[in-house]
């Protein structure tokens, strides 16, 4: 695949969504004493227009970076130009509701709020509200070091209320005094999205890393998760950060599992992996309030990893871990289990996979999706019951699955064979026990569409609707070129929707291996695209109209590449 260099982390730089780990590894407190929504807070929001925001590179001009917004109602219309000689990025989203006040309505953008190192121009911190007639540039505190980041940990941006971006606040960490990111000397401070330049930035004292967010089902923040000294403590004062409520002692690091959108959105608890100085390690639930739980899973080993994934009921969690043999040869295990997300109620175990380590990947209605490899050393995709009866044993894919839903895992592998007799690649529909409902030859598969927008967006508990299929013509082997590629729209028991032209003619692309697509549940989205030219690294810019299903192509530039930000 042709590099998309600083693009790539675009795609998870947004404020309601996407955020990665803030910047570090990682008895019951009484939290929520304070539940005020914060600075500048009200009942009258401002108006907001509707924005779709793209990357634009200029790899001509040394790389030189700027943010771009159209109006999304009309995609093709010229773009303004926000910001240049960007750093760290971060987009300020509002779940709007409806008149009940259910989250349920699309995700608008309010404005955007990045660091400008001084060696590209202010060397602070700096807003554009798109509520503002004219977009300009706004200080934003008094900071002036950069924030530490790398393509994992970067700067994230919370809301005290989800629907109110008034509320928002910077979340980032400094260099401590051995001048190194990412280390337990850094510093760990806040900035208030609406404070001005002259606003002092809040120190969180004595935090080594913050660790996750818990939302109240009101879409109030209700407290931080975060590391002490050697101290697991949940943080709730929302105006000043300056409490510490201390939940466990005596910890070397903790970590949040992904129960529903990210370790920052959690829904009105998070499942938490602690380990002790002492080398053990276990699975407590911390829920709204800074209420701790027992231990509800012991882990098998100090060195276990663990990844997760949840239903609207359960969370599925593989435990991962070596074991030594009498030969002194190691070999992995791995243990899934279910943790109930209804109350503090121990795990269940479901089976233990010896000599397999494996990764939970995915849901669907009644199996766990894993990803890893077994006796064989082979990388594979599998499934396994959620509730396995007598006999039940790991099922094998020869292909990947790229996304899993309730009902439908979306594939990647052989449709079949080519006129030489090779295998044929392509994308596969299949139900959720991998049986083929329909085969794509020379398709990819390259996001989800899902029904409704959430308060969470990146929720994997949302309801799918479909997902979005490239599939063209033909592939130069030599190149892997896919020429007169189209796109559509896969409905589960629907017939294959396609996207086409404004003037109903069919649209197509070329492309090399790529497609950007993210869906926050809009009726129009952009979507990014390799321009199948092997020579170059551009990718250019589509709008999607779910609506109507028509696609628009929005940019044609040579030496300059366009990503969608998300």
């Amino acid at each position: 695949m042709k590099g998309i260099h600083s693009g790539q982390s675009i795609r998870w730089l947004i404020a309601a969504g996407l955020a990665a780990s803030v910047l570090g590894c990682g008895g019951g407190g009484g939290g929520g004493d304070d539940t005020s929504p914060g600075p500048g807070a009200g009942s009258d929001l401002p108006a907001l227009a509707d924005y779709l925001l793209f990357n634009r590179y200029d790899f001509a001009a040394g790389q030189a970076n700027s943010i771009v917004a159209v109006p999304r109602a009309d995609p093709s219309a010229a773009g303004v130009t926000l910001t240049d000689n960007y750093d760290d990025l971060l987009i300020a989203h509002r779940a709007l509701t409806d008149a009940a006040g259910s989250m349920n309505g699309a995700v608008a953008t309010a404005g955007v709020i990045y660091f400008q190192p001084a060696a590209r121009g202010a060397g602070r911190w700096q807003r554009i509200s798109f509520a503002d007639a004219a977009p300009q540039s706004v200080p934003v505190s008094s900071e002036t070091a950069a924030p530490c980041a790398d393509s994992y940990r970067r700067p994230v941006l919370l809301e005290r209320r989800l629907t109110d971006e008034r509320t928002f606040f910077v979340l980032y960490a400094l260099a401590g005094s051995d001048g190194r990111c990412f280390t337990d000397d850094d510093a760990f401070k806040l900035i208030d999205y609406q404070a001005d330049g002259a606003a002092q930035p809040v120190f969180l004292a004595g935090v080594r890393a913050v660790l996750g967010a818990i939302y109240r089902a009101d879409g109030n923040l209700d407290g931080l998760l975060a590391m002490q000294d050697a101290d697991l403590v949940y943080i709730s004062k929302l105006s000043s950060f300056d409490d510490r409520h201390v939940l466990a002692t005596g910890l070397g690091s903790a970590v949040v599992l992904s129960s529903g959108a990210d370790e920052f959105h959690n829904d009105g608890q998070a499942f938490v992996v602690v380990r002790t100085t002492d080398g053990q390690a276990g699975i407590h639930a911390v829920r709204a309030g800074g209420q701790y739980s027992s231990t509800l899973y012991a882990a098998a080993s100090a060195d276990s990893t663990f990844a997760s994934r949840a239903d609207a009921q359960n969370l599925y969690v593989a435990e991962q871990y070596q074991v030594t043999l009498p030969s002194t040869a190691t070999q992995p295990v791995t243990h899934l289990i279910r943790l109930s997300l209804a109350g503090n109620t121990q795990a269940s175990p479901i089976h233990t996979f010896i000599g397999h380590g494996l990764a939970v990947t995915g849901v669907t209605e009644h199996n766990v999706v894993l990803s890893g490899s077994g006796p064989d050393a082979i990388g594979f995709d599998a499934i396994y019951p959620k509730a396995p009866a007598p006999g039940d044993t790991l099922k094998r894919f020869e292909g990947f699955v790229a996304y899993a839903t309730a009902s439908r895992l979306y594939m990647g592998g052989a449709v079949g064979n080519d006129a030489s007799g090779d295998p044929l690649g392509g994308a596969i529909e299949a139900d959720e026990n991998g049986l083929a409902l329909a085969k794509y030859p020379h398709g990819q598969w390259f996001g989800l569409r899902h029904q409704r927008a959430a308060a969470f967006p990146q929720d994997q508990r949302r309801p799918v609707d479909g997902a979005l299929l490239v599939q063209a013509q033909s592939e130069d082997k030599g190149s892997g070129r896919r020429a007169d590629a189209s796109l559509y729209f896969a409905r589960p028991d629907r017939p294959l929707a396609a996207f086409r032209s404004a003037d109903g003619s069919s649209f197509t692309v070329s492309y090399r291996d790529v497609v950007l697509f993210e869906d926050s549940g809009a009726s129009t989205e952009l979507a990014g695209f390799d321009d199948g030219d092997i020579s170059s690294i551009n990718f250019e810019l589509m709008a999607l109209d779910f609506a109507n299903m028509r696609a628009l192509r929005i940019t044609s530039t040579a030496g300059i590449g366009e990503y969608p930000v998300y």
